[in-house]
């Protein structure tokens, strides 16, 4: 799994979440008015256990985007502007929040090591 699968799931995991409870592999949602197929890879299933130890920093702003951008899934410009924040600082933290994740499936060895060799650094 690379970084960007990680953003792509997260951005969906309000819509295949329900799925992903009941153990399914494969979920049929609609995306841009089209429905989509959409496999669900394992490591799906810790991500609410992932949103619980983040949530532990009991800080406003972590609860707050990690349940509307992901649990909900509100878009980020209505986020924005509900919470205190500017947008490069909402975007700054999404980026940590998604690092933050990224950093805890890899101790729960979802995450392989030619993956971790693979992301780039600088992507020019």
């Amino acid at each position: 799994m690379t970084k960007n699968e990680l953003k792509k799931y997260l951005m969906l995991y309000s819509k295949i979440s329900k799925f992903a409870e009941e153990n399914h592999s494969v979920c049929v949602i609609k995306r841009w008015g089209r429905k989509q197929k959409i496999d669900i890879p394992e490591w799906v299933d810790k991500l609410p256990e992932i949103f619980e130890i983040i949530e532990s920093e009991n800080n406003f702003l972590l609860t707050s985007v990690i349940e509307k951008a992901y649990k909900k899934g509100i878009n980020d410009r209505v986020i924005i502007t509900e919470l205190p924040v500017t947008e490069s600082g909402y975007y700054r933290l999404k980026r940590k929040i998604e690092d933050k994740i990224y950093q805890l499936l890899i101790l729960y060895n979802c995450v392989s090591e030619e993956d971790i060799l693979n992301n780039k650094i600088i992507d020019w």
